[in-house]
């Protein structure tokens, strides 16, 4: 039960325990400040963290719980912190803010840990070496500003924590921690997930404005919400942190948005999802470790080249503070922020903030480096307080949501009137290291399918006893045949085809397909990742997400094939890149069925389907009567 006191009262509290204390100032309460002591102590991994008990809790993860997912992160080895909580007061946070007083050190000699002309060519290298080769979509590479801190006197810190309450107006948590070693002040814009009363919701932020200390004009930010760079960052990172929310939400998530998001240095864009889930906490915890927004996409493939990429450890960037709270009804509720936006300071005044950008196929890089200042500025920078929206912006903002698919904007009883359509069939999804097949198995469960998962390197046999098996994207090349992910896709594939087994296939797995069947795989001069792309399929426009480096290709109208026969493929329109392949009893696509770049998505993937199960009952071929339909034999 929290406690309300007065400030002068939670002064006092914080004076007799300055290194075990936290301020939180949340969204959801902004006239008031959260004051917690606690005892703090250290776990392994979070599954020692205790969620089923009636305790408030503070936790920090650092980057490194990531490797609880099997992915790659430079160990720091530091730990993750769990600070169980003896005391919750509440206090006024205007009569907080006006008895704040004293001295407030300075940061002396901020410099970055690498130039702006390191971080351009680390950024450079990425897109051409990483991107280029169809490792992802977008990676989110990070720098530190480091200096030192004149005064890390208690008084100080509060003094500082006072001044971040009155400058960062639009933060989702404003926060101190205080531990026996180092604090932790931030002003985080982004919630990392929350979940009470069974609704599970995070808020995926990107795109951004620099602002540099000013509001930005109307037509500033017109053209920043015009600005197609920016638009594709959102949308990548709502794709991703959708993959996240299918695997918690059996029917799927909920968008809302976009919306805007001011700062006192930038400006960015965001949309809110929720979805109704069975999960404890815990679970919601570790199924989410970290946010695609603050890492990139695919998320395994973007640990892996922030490994490489990054010159040092990130510590506690890009990680979670959350607070875990009994609910009043006998449960637990979820809080939580992504560590970003966020100082941390030694007891020596070390002070190390650290901030990155997203880099995508079009990144210019000096920009991006530029992006970083902009972003660790805020933390001691004054702003204007955030305004009401002019009307245009609000118009700008309407035609970014017009981008998205109709089907995650629908609430989830809107999803299930489809369910009928494929009631009590069965689907085997076959993953490749991409988190979109869980999106695609919501699209198929909103379809009636019964749906289940299972990596490639997992599948000896296909089994007999599914009405489809799904072979799903991922990162990499094709070809490579070093790649034992590859080399089981290829395998699993070929027996599909050979077997006559009813299958979809999409991206990678398409492309493999396309060589299975013969046709040559060529690498893109310019990647389509995060691409929106219109395409006519069957007699109507269809406007498609694209997230590839690689595409299957046919030379002629005719190409032999031995696994198959009546095969179809649908071209890019004065292009010889194929968009879609049908035959006999399987399908492919090389766009994203799943995105929100891709409209009608649930009527897409049933036409799909239908097609592929009558044509598997039927043994005859279906004629597909659009665009250039280029029939291989």
């Amino acid at each position: 039960m929290n406690c309300q006191v007065s400030a002068s009262q939670a002064l006092q509290i914080i004076s007799e325990h300055e290194t075990s204390y936290a301020l939180i100032l949340r969204q959801a309460t902004p006239d008031y400040i959260d004051l917690l002591i606690f005892d703090a102590s250290t776990v392994e991994d979070t599954t020692q963290i205790a969620t089923d008990d009636e305790a408030t809790k503070l936790v920090l993860l650092p980057y490194r719980s990531i490797e609880e997912r099997g992915f790659s992160a430079q160990d720091d080895k530091q730990p993750i912190l769990t600070c169980t909580v003896s005391q919750h007061y509440v206090t006024d946070r205007d009569e907080f803010e006006s008895l704040v007083a004293g001295p407030i050190g300075h940061v002396e000699n901020f410099e970055f840990d690498i130039s702006d002309a390191e971080y351009a060519d680390i950024a450079s290298a990425s897109i051409v070496e990483d991107i280029g080769s169809g490792l992802g979509s977008n990676f989110v590479l990070k720098r530190t500003l480091q200096g030192t801190l004149s005064d890390s006197s208690n008084a100080s810190l509060l003094g500082l924590y006072k001044r971040l309450v009155q400058r960062e107006a639009g933060a989702y948590w404003t926060f101190l921690v205080s531990l026996e070693d180092r604090v932790f002040l931030g002003a985080s814009p982004e919630r990392h997930v929350s979940l009470h009363d069974s609704i599970v919701a995070m808020t995926p932020i990107s795109g951004t404005l620099r602002a540099e200390g000013r509001r930005p004009t109307t037509r500033e930010v017109q053209a920043f919400l015009a600005d197609q760079k920016e638009a594709d960052e959102l949308l990548m990172v709502l794709d991703e942190e959708l993959k996240m929310m299918a695997s918690l939400c059996p029917e799927g998530a909920a968008v809302i948005g976009p919306r805007i998001r001011r700062m006192s240095n930038v400006v960015h864009t965001e949309f809110e999802i929720s979805g109704r889930t069975s999960a404890n906490i815990g679970r919601v915890l570790r199924s989410t470790l970290l946010a695609p927004t603050v890492v990139g996409s695919p998320l395994e493939s973007a640990t892996r080249v922030i490994h490489k990429r990054e010159p040092s450890p990130r510590g506690y960037y890009s990680g979670v503070v959350a607070l875990v709270e009994p609910d009043g009804c006998g449960g637990q509720s979820l809080d939580s922020a992504i560590l970003i936006r966020t100082a941390e300071i030694s007891r020596y005044g070390d002070v190390c903030i650290s901030a990155g950008s997203t880099i995508v196929r079009h990144s210019d890089p000096d920009s991006e480096a530029q992006e970083t200042r902009a972003k660790t500025a805020g933390l001691r920078q004054v702003f204007e307080a955030e305004a009401s929206l002019d009307a245009s912006i609000g118009q700008a903002m309407t035609v970014r949501r017009a981008v998205v698919s109709d089907f995650w904007l629908k609430s989830t009883t809107e999803r299930a009137l489809n369910r009928h359509r494929f009631s009590g069939r069965t689907c085997l999804i076959v993953t490749a290291e991409d988190d979109f097949t869980h999106m695609l198995a919501v699209l198929l469960r909103s379809l009636g399918f019964y749906v289940d998962e299972l990596p490639a390197l997992d599948v000896d046999e296909l089994p007999a006893d599914r009405d489809l098996i799904l072979f799903g994207p991922g990162p990499g090349n094709p070809e490579n045949k070093t790649d034992q992910r590859i080399v089981s896709l290829h395998r699993l594939i070929r027996s599909a085809l050979l077997q006559r087994r009813p299958f979809l296939a999409e991206c990678l797995s398409h492309q493999i397909l396309a060589l299975e069947l013969g046709l040559p795989i060529a690498r893109l001069a310019q990647p389509h990742q995060g691409e929106q792309i219109e395409l006519p399929l069957w007699n109507r426009q269809a406007t498609l997400g694209f997230y590839n480096t690689y595409t299957a290709r046919s030379l002629t109208p005719f190409v032999h094939s031995n696994p198959a026969r009546h095969v179809r493929a649908i071209l890019h329109p004065d292009s010889e890149d194929v968009a879609v392949l049908s035959g006999t009893a399987f399908a492919s696509t090389q766009f994203h069925i799943e995105s929100v770049l891709t409209h009608n998505n649930d009527w897409l993937l049933a036409e799909l389907i239908e097609g592929v199960l009558s044509r598997s009952e039927t043994r005859t071929t279906k004629k597909v009567d659009r665009g250039t339909s280029v029939p291989i034999s």
